[in-house]
C-alpha cells in the first residue's frame, strides 16, 4: 500500500488523460496539471505522514494497536472509495507505523531483523508492482486509465 501511494501520486501527471481533464492548456496548446498543483499535492501527502505518524504514536498509547489499526484501515477503504485522484488515499500511514512499532515492542528480539526485513521487502513489492500496473495503463485513453490504479491501491 506504501509504495503504491509513493508511487502513484507523483506518476498519475503523466497519464494524457488525467492532465488533459485536470490539468490546463499551455502555450503551444498541450496540457499539464500546474506545476504549484503537482508541488502542492505531493507536499501536502508528505505533510500528511508526519501528522499522521505523530496521531498514530498517541492512538497506539491510548486505544492500542488493534483498535487503532483497525480504526485507520477502515478510513483508508473510505479514503481510497470517496477520494478523487486530487487527494492522497492514507493520510494516516498506520499500517507501517504498527508493523514497526510492534516489531521493536511485542516480538521476540530473535525475530525482529526478519519482521523488519519482510516489512521492507512487502514496501518494495508494492512499488514494484504498482509501477507495473501503472505502465500497464499508460495505452489505455480512457477516464480509466487513471482510475484503475486508485482502484487496486
Amino acid at each position: 500500500m506504501e509504495g503504491n501511494d509513493v508511487r502513484l501520486l507523483s506518476n498519475i501527471y503523466a497519464f494524457p488523460k488525467h492532465y488533459k481533464k485536470y490539468g490546463g492548456v499551455l502555450l503551444n496548446g498541450t496540457y499539464q496539471v500546474p506545476v504549484p498543483w503537482q508541488a502542492g499535492l505531493n507536499n501536502g501527502a508528505n505533510v500528511g505522514v508526519i501528522f499522521g505518524l505523530f496521531i498514530n504514536g498517541w492512538a497506539f498509547e491510548r486505544f492500542g494497536y488493534r483498535y487503532t489499526v483497525m480504526l485507520c484501515l477502515t478510513l483508508i477503504i473510505d479514503f481510497t472509495i470517496y477520494s478523487s485522484p486530487r487527494k492522497t488515499s492514507e493520510p494516516l500511514k498506520s499500517p507501517q507505523s504498527a508493523a514497526l512499532t510492534y516489531a521493536a515492542k511485542v516480538c521476540p528480539t530473535a525475530l525482529r531483523g526478519y519482521l523488519i526485513t519482510y516489512v521492507n521487502f512487502c514496501w518494495g513489492l508494492g512499488q514494484l508492482i504498482s509501477i507495473r500496473v501503472i505502465k500497464s495503463m499508460l495505452p489505455r485513453t480512457d477516464q480509466w486509465t487513471y482510475r484503475i490504479p486508485y482502484a487496486l491501491q
